[in-house]
């Protein structure tokens, strides 16, 4: 019999409505409950790609006598982290702050107001070495609740008061310094692997924040190693099994330090983030092999996680049949046959050896495909060899006839907008008009769904809308409405970022705190509201809120967000210099800050003069860009407010041609007529 969840939208919530425990949605009705039974509650998060989460269902949420125990002495919450990332963020914050430890499935025991007292991960259904398994769990969280229930809500609210004073200053800066900077790359350096790229020895994240850092300060700096680091980090990456060679797009991470075996799930957020990544890498070094791979996950993320209203959806399990990665590996016969060419009574495995295939396997007896060890000059060659290509498209055909992973089809808005920021960018560097199709499709999909539904809400699963909005949504919409200003020169679209704005301020900043929560005011279902300045899997909403404030504040001039953007640059640097890896998009945003801006201004009189010049200038690297333009007629210039811009005002070209021009605070140089004097003008001064 199903239960409470069945009426969830959540594909995740939903993947458990029919285990045999009394399962709630977080909500008034289970604190309720757990009040009125005066019963501990049992609190459970995850997501539908997770691994360990399936797991924990499998072993535990659906075995009868467990689920009996769960629902004797518990009142059992089930939350999807990407619907509800501020439960998640609290609950999370106070395991680690117990154990030292987190990560998902996150199994949390709270008292009936929701104070958190004791918590871990994943637990087994049987105890193994030394540790209890989750009966043994439950009936000691039972006993002491009924016995000793004074110390544990001691215990949560000590736990509760060390979240709080994460968020408190506790040392004062005098101000954020351009030197600082250093100090961040000196902590990166250190924590680098000079072999197989990336950070950390075993288990092994993209880290993509902390690489894009990298590259500018590689371009602040000129320095060599760190652009090493973030080349040898990329080339590792795609070389390794965390990227699926056959369908394109990054898995989550890679158990080993070789980037060989990952965690199959595949998240939107994950391939955003590093498809930007390779994009910028193509326009600092001007390396072709970056710009395929960011087209090749462009062109993944089109074909398996677009709906038809240009939405993307949310992930891809890792699991399928049963079974972790069978959907993405292969046994050594399957490849012979549809690779291996005919020779005499045998195939020929040349083809199978290119892929890096033998009889032993290399996850289990089955094989990941992998380019193996190349050396960097081979790298692209090997990406656009047509055997390569050829060998690829064969092997997708055939996986496309198995069991696939089930994909998660709720559109999240923050991490739409974060693939959309990709997609514009990546349509500037690459000219692929596929790309700002999707970009501007999603955009406006999800604004006429704000209208509709008379807020922006959190995700949209089959244009049946989920929660309100947090502070990333805002944000992040906020800076994928200018990107599409850029790749556009639509005045529409700052008009948006500016709304989306002012709203983020109202529901999100604390002008006595100087600093922006993650959830809006009123939220009075969390124990506390959280507000975390650090990147989580995604980048902190509270860096992007700066970005999008800061970028407005320079296009329309009139320093309405100034006092915020410093007040909250100062609240985020406050003792965190060396918080290097967990701040990645802080630091980059506060390079920008830091940093002269290039001011590139166009006045175009035809979409494809004005396409030659954003085609240009996004085959450069310039990570403190401002571009601001416009598209008008030769019989009048539209009256809007865009030419109030201190960019753009007195820019007019009284001869009616298409001019540019290159600026420093507001300030130009003479006006240029082609895309190749307005080059020449930035990289001089750059040099």
């Amino acid at each position: 019999m199903p239960n409470r969840l069945a009426n969830e939208t959540s594909p995740y919530l939903l993947q458990h409505s029919d285990n045999p425990v009394d399962w709630y949605p977080w909500g008034e009705e289970a604190i309720e409950s757990a009040i009125s039974r005066n019963v501990p509650i049992l609190l459970s998060v995850g997501y539908s790609a997770c691994h360990w989460c399936h797991v924990m269902e499998k072993e535990c949420f659906e075995d009868e006598t467990i689920a009996r125990q769960m629902n004797a002495g518990f009142v059992n919450i089930k939350v999807d982290r990407e619907e509800r990332p501020d439960i998640d963020d609290i609950y999370m914050t106070s395991v680690q702050a117990m154990t030292g430890q987190g990560g998902w499935p996150l199994t949390v025991f709270l008292t009936p107001e929701g104070t958190p007292f004791y918590g871990g991960t994943y637990f087994p259904p049987a105890g193994r070495g030394g540790h209890p398994g989750f009966p043994q769990i439950l009936a000691a969280i039972s006993d002491a609740y009924k016995n000793r229930r004074e110390q544990l809500e001691d215990t949560g609210k000590h736990v509760i008061r060390h979240i709080e004073e994460l968020s408190e200053k506790e040392e004062t800066l005098e101000k954020l310094d351009i030197s600082d900077l250093d100090a961040v790359y000196e902590t990166l350096k250190n924590q680098f692997d000079w072999k197989f790229g990336g950070f950390g020895e075993q288990i092994k994240f993209p880290q993509a924040l902390a690489l894009d850092f990298l590259l500018r300060y590689h371009y602040s700096n000129s320095n060599s190693q760190a652009l090493e680091m973030v080349e040898l980090s990329l080339k590792k990456m795609y070389g390794g099994g965390i990227y699926d060679h056959v369908g394109g797009g990054f898995h989550r991470y890679s158990t080993d330090k070789e980037w060989l075996v990952p965690h199959f799930e595949k998240m939107l957020y994950d391939n955003a983030l590093l498809s930007l990544l390779y994009i910028h890498t193509f326009q600092a070094t001007g390396n072709p092999f970056y710009r395929e791979v960011a087209l090749d996950i462009y062109r993944y993320v089109e074909r398996e996680m677009t709906s038809n209203e240009g939405l993307f959806y949310s992930s891809q399990d890792a699991d399928s049949e049963g079974e972790e990665g069978i959907y993405y590996t292969w046994t050594f016969d399957e490849i012979l046959d549809l690779l291996g060419e005919p020779k005499g009574k045998d195939k020929d495995i040349e083809a199978v050896s290119r892929i890096n295939a033998s009889r032993k396997g290399n996850f289990g007896d089955r094989n990941i495909v992998h380019l193996g060890t190349v050396q960097d000059e081979d790298t692209f060659s090997r990406l656009t060899n047509p055997s390569w290509v050829n060998d690829m498209e064969t092997i997708r055909r055939h996986r496309e006839s198995r069991i696939s992973p089930f994909k998660d089809r709720k559109n999240i808005v923050s991490w739409n907008s974060l693939m959309v920021q990709s997609l514009a960018e990546g349509y500037l560097a690459t000219g692929e008009d596929f790309l700002k199709r999707l970009a501007i499709q999603n955009i406006k999909t999800i604004l006429e769904i704000k209208k509709t539904n008379n807020g922006l809400p959190r995700s949209i699963i089959d244009n049946t809308t989920s929660g309100n909005a947090f502070l990333d949504d805002y944000s992040y919409l906020s800076n994928a409405c200018l990107c599409l200003y850029e790749i556009t020169f639509d005045e529409d679209w700052i008009v948006e970022a500016e709304a989306l704005a002012d709203d983020m301020i109202q529901l999100f900043w604390d002008s006595d705190q100087s600093k922006f929560y993650d959830v809006s005011q009123g939220s009075a279902d969390l124990v506390i509201r959280p507000s975390n300045s650090y990147d989580n899997v995604i980048p902190s909403g509270m860096s992007q809120a700066i970005n999008a404030l800061q970028r407005i504040d320079r296009i329309v001039g009139r320093g309405k967000y100034e006092n915020i953007i410093i007040s909250t640059i100062a609240y985020i640097s406050v003792g965190k210099i060396s918080a290097a890896m967990s701040l990645g998009s802080f630091w980059s945003v506060a390079h920008s800050f830091l940093t002269q801006p290039v001011e590139l201004v166009v006045i175009a009189f035809s979409e494809r003069d004005a396409g030659e010049f954003q085609g240009m200038i996004g085959k450069l690297f310039l990570p403190n860009r401002l571009f601001a333009g416009a598209i008008v007629s030769e019989t009048h210039r539209p009256e809007k407010k865009i030419w109030d811009s201190p960019l753009l005002i007195d820019r007019f070209p009284s001869d009616l041609q298409t001019t540019a021009f290159l600026c420093e605070s507001y300030t130009c140089q003479l006006p240029v007529r082609s895309p190749e004097e307005l080059k020449g003008q930035i990289l001089a001064s750059i040099a």
